[in-house]
């Protein structure tokens, strides 16, 4: 975290971690267009061994149950789920090395919604991405295709990739009735296979619409990269589903609320 303030035309950056042991000194560099808008911004902290995890074994396991409880809303995660041990500790030590270089931030590009053809309003929506956690999408429409691409991600999948893809023009037909489509709009009863895994449940139990789409899987590091089976779900304007069928897990989106991401 960080925080800028600017005097007398001048920016001051301070920096903050997440081991309270105050703030600290940071450098902003700043590219201007022409046109005098800020596309993106470098910030460089300027005590980055502030923000690396304790070498003391005891408080370096209080931080740690401190980032679960705030990350994943469970301290004891780790203890219940130890097959979510390897991937969490990545994410644990990946986020808590980042400031060793200097960060790059870009400001988001909100695509325009097309009034003649709402059927999803494009902007930034949050999904469950299994023992990933929580991640954030940016949700565009070109064309007959919807495109999620993500501003936040994970070892698998970094940020910046593409995560799922929609055709439009292919429409997920019920086979025990072939002739009502899942494109319609008509409300339709919904329920993920017993099998599949999903982390948020509070789902609804209609849908609008469903359609074929594909799935970004990767290894560790966006290794082998490669497009998997999936259905888009849509629930309503604010919240959708995605069906990952060789993963057998349901991720759940909902629309972001706050103002900056509107």
């Amino acid at each position: 975290m960080f925080d800028i303030k600017v005097h007398d035309g001048k920016a001051a950056v301070m920096c903050h971690s997440d081991w309270d042991n105050g703030s600290h000194n940071g450098n902003l560099m700043i590219e201007e267009t022409g046109e005098g808008k800020v596309p993106q911004f470098h910030l460089k902290c300027d005590s980055w061994s502030n923000h690396e995890i304790p070498s003391d074994r005891e408080e370096g396991m209080g931080f740690l149950r401190k980032w679960l409880k705030e990350e994943y809303n469970n301290e004891e995660l780790l203890f219940f789920q130890p097959h979510m041990v390897q991937l969490v500790l990545m994410k644990y030590v990946t986020m808590h090395s980042l400031h060793k270089k200097p960060l790059t931030f870009e400001a988001l590009d909100f695509q325009q919604c097309n009034r003649d053809n709402p059927f999803l309003t494009p902007g930034v929506f949050k999904g469950t991405y299994s023992s990933h956690g929580v991640e954030m999408v940016m949700i565009t429409i070109e064309d007959q295709r919807i495109v999620a691409t993500k501003l936040t991600g994970d070892p698998n999948v970094p940020a910046g990739q593409v995560t799922f893809d929609v055709d439009l023009s292919r429409p997920v037909t019920d086979d025990a009735q072939p002739s009502a489509a899942a494109g319609s709009g008509k409300a339709q009863e919904f329920q993920i296979p017993p099998a599949y895994e999903a982390r948020y449940t509070d789902y609804p139990r209609t849908y609008l619409a469903r359609y074929h789409g594909k799935g970004r899987i990767a290894s560790h590091g966006f290794v082998s990269p490669q497009w998997t089976r999936g259905h888009f779900v849509l629930f309503n304007d604010d919240m959708f589903g995605f069906l990952w069928i060789e993963l057998m897990a349901f991720s759940v989106y909902s629309r972001t609320t706050e103002p900056f991401l509107r």
